[in-house]
């Protein structure tokens, strides 16, 4: 099982796949996860990997 780390980093740097086209999904407590365009995403922002679902 790859981890979210690993297709985040896949899907930026694959020339077949387009990042525009792509959203994660952020769990939150009590609530459905949210999602955030692939874009919008900084690695070691204010969303910690472990939300990352």
């Amino acid at each position: 099982m790859r981890t979210s780390d690993e297709i985040y980093h896949r899907v930026l740097w694959d020339p077949r796949l387009d990042p525009e086209r792509f959203v994660m999904g952020v769990a939150e407590r009590g609530a459905p996860p949210k999602r955030v365009l692939l874009g919008d995403f900084v690695p070691g922002g204010e969303i910690p990997w472990h939300r990352v679902v």
